[in-house]
């Protein structure tokens, strides 16, 4: 769950994610969470053609399209407007009116303070057609303005204004479309059509020249799935469908499974037959496919990686039977459990272990997440690439090899630990400073703590806490800012290893009693400039050497 609140004349209240913020999963369920609007400003101005004559009924809107904040007015008969409940700070001013191109520039909302004037221009035409790969017209093709790429992200500087505003229409029958009215900047359009592959990001200049778009077929991929051993069509089998991780592109285990219901499929009588028309992630440069094919009682099978130009691709596949076992998760005072956290921890699970359990939100990998029933039973599926079985509750937590419940059809859990600490630097508290907590073994391929649910901040004493973390060894590490232009938060090495024991209260100190400062310079003496960042972590009682 998530959302906010917002009212037209403030500025809408920060998202909350209950899963993610105990706190706020408290209050919510209590009823005494407390949504804060925030101030916000008007903005005034007046919308005119190209000659400088008043505008009446022109559409004005302030913020991105997609963007929660954005506000919109329609300017009067004197081409006049106000827009309320303006976010103070950079963003984008747009005005649209039918027979004019959309102009959008940017503006600090907070540094304005006189009438904005828009001035709409007459549009440029831009000319279309889409062909198949044989250069054949395809009718009743989908063209539509694509402005989302534009879109500035938390991690990134906003791109130069987008055009914001809607552009859809379909091919007629020599494969053509017009936009009669577009502006005078370079166009990105997305173009797709039954039977043919999805393309992004087409962009095109407007010179007044048509321009060819040409639609590659469709990835075809058909085949049977049977009993490895006997030869018999499977009678129910489902299909996963993921995409190659960006750093290892040709290793399939390290695949990204999607989400999305309609790329889960499912079949019958053995056979299976299925076009894809999209690439599994908008914007990517090489959409590749894997797929991985399911069936109650057999081991799962994970194709190769697929590219989206084979055309048609055949695939017999052959699934081996494996019984599942059940196991019994106990507290650990020997009650049977409900409803705890079950991760399967194998190549491409990427599970996110959090204080109490695993997060839930945006699962990654079909099947790696289960959850004890009512008598604390869960089925453990007969496949050899699950590495190790974690059991995440509110009752405790256990981590067992796979092979140690072949004899032993149960998991005790162990009570979570506790990290108490002090962070130091030159000696002194240091306050307000983030520190996170790091799995042990985490691997983000398989199973890693997650990052905003294991940091927490240090008071005025330097002190902080972790009231629940797993048991085992594992590390601290500080959250430091980089300079400007790159103002995100990143993860040094650890500050130091921390052996967590079951029940018990891990006491550390953090940082050192000498600050180190220094300059990056190239080998030929240039000053790297201030966009590096150095941590230098003295655990000894010392001075450094240097």
């Amino acid at each position: 769950l998530y959302g906010s609140a917002r009212h037209r004349e403030l500025v809408d209240s920060p998202f909350i994610y209950p899963g993610r913020d105990p706190e706020a999963d408290k209050q919510l369920r209590e009823g005494t969470y407390v949504f804060q609007l925030g101030r916000a400003l008007s903005l005034r101005g007046i919308v005119v053609d190209p000659d400088g004559q008043p505008v009446p009924g022109a559409k004005v809107s302030v913020g991105y399209r997609i963007s929660s904040d954005r506000r919109t007015a329609t300017s009067s008969a004197d081409g006049t407007f106000v827009v309320t409940g303006c976010k103070p700070g950079k963003t984008i001013i747009s005005a649209e009116m039918t027979g004019f191109a959309v102009t959008t520039m940017e503006a600090d909302i907070s540094a304005i303070t006189e009438l904005v004037r828009l001035r709409l221009q007459h549009g440029r035409v831009v000319s279309l057609r889409v062909v198949d790969a044989v250069g054949q017209s395809v009718t009743n093709a989908h063209v539509q303005l694509d402005w989302y790429p534009h879109l500035p992200t938390p991690m990134s500087t906003p791109k130069p204004s987008p055009v914001q505003t809607e552009f859809n229409a379909k091919t007629d029958g020599k494969g053509r479309v017009v936009w009669s009215n577009a502006p005078d900047v370079e166009l990105a359009f997305l173009v797709d059509a039954p039977g043919h592959m999805h393309l992004n990001d087409v962009t095109v200049h407007t010179d007044e020249q048509e321009h060819i778009i040409t639609l590659p077929p469709a990835l075809v991929v058909t085949g049977t799935v049977r009993d490895a051993t006997s030869g018999q069509l499977i009678p129910r089998f489902r299909i996963a469908c993921g995409w190659p991780d960006s750093n290892h592109p040709n290793d399939p285990t390290l695949a990204h499974w999607s989400t999305i219901d309609r790329f889960r499929l499912n079949f019958a009588d053995g056979a299976f037959h299925h076009s894809f028309e999209e690439p599994l992630v908008m914007h990517v440069t090489n959409p590749r496919y894997i797929l991985k094919f399911e069936a109650d009682g057999y081991a799962p099978y994970t194709s190769r990686v697929i590219r989206p130009d084979e055309g048609e691709v055949q695939l017999d596949v052959q699934l081996v039977a494996a019984t599942a076992i059940t196991v019994t998760v106990l507290s650990p005072d020997g009650r049977a459990v409900a409803g705890a956290d079950v991760g399967l921890i194998s190549p491409g699970a990427r599970l996110r272990l959090v204080p109490g359990g695993f997060s839930h939100q945006n699962l990654d990998s079909v099947g790696a997440l289960l959850t004890t029933d009512t008598a604390g039973h869960f089925n453990l599926p007969g496949d050899k690439t699950i590495t190790r079985v974690i059991v995440a509750g509110a009752d405790g937590y256990a981590e067992v090899m796979p092979s140690e419940l072949a004899s032993q059809l149960t998991i005790r859990l162990q009570p979570w630990g506790r990290i108490e600490g002090t962070y130091l630097v030159g000696g002194q508290p240091a306050v307000d400073r983030d520190v996170q907590f790091g799995y042990g073994h985490g691997d983000l391929n398989g199973v890693s703590s997650d990052f905003l649910r294991f940091r927490v901040k240090t008071d005025t004493n330097g002190r902080f806490v972790f009231p629940q973390v797993p048991p085992g060894k594992h590390k601290l590490s500080g959250l430091i800012l980089r300079p400007p232009p790159y103002d995100k938060e990143f993860s040094p090495p650890p500050l130091t290893d921390v052996e967590i024991r079951p029940g018990e209260t891990t006491t550390v100190t953090l940082g050192s009693g000498y600050v180190v400062s220094a300059r990056w310079r190239w080998a030929d003496g240039v000053t790297a400039g201030t966009n590096w960042s150095v941590l230098a972590s003295v655990h000894t009682p010392v001075p450094p050497a240097f």
